[in-house]
């Protein structure tokens, strides 16, 4: 006896679409860009002074840009009075 279970037909490769080649760019560009800024670099503080690779450098900054404009923008709505009638 021969078990009944249905014949699946083989899948397909997904489509390539527009989130994945944006995706795929990125990520290149991340990488090439990593790569490009690989060199150590000197960081002075207020009291000392360090080395370190200058995209995580970059990256803090952005981070830190990035989290500063969030905060700047909530407690600007939050001070907004309501508007309408």
């Amino acid at each position: 006896m021969s078990s009944s279970s249905p014949v699946q037909p083989p899948r397909e490769k997904p489509a390539l679409t527009k989130q994945r080649v944006v995706a795929l760019v990125l990520t290149v560009v991340v990488i090439v860009f990593a790569a490009v800024n690989s060199q150590t670099v000197k960081v002075d503080w207020i009291f000392t002074t360090t080395k370190s690779p200058l995209i995580l450098v970059i990256v803090v900054a952005g981070l830190l840009g990035a989290l500063v404009g969030a905060f700047v923008r909530s407690r600007r709505r939050r001070r907004s009075p309501p508007t309408g009638s």
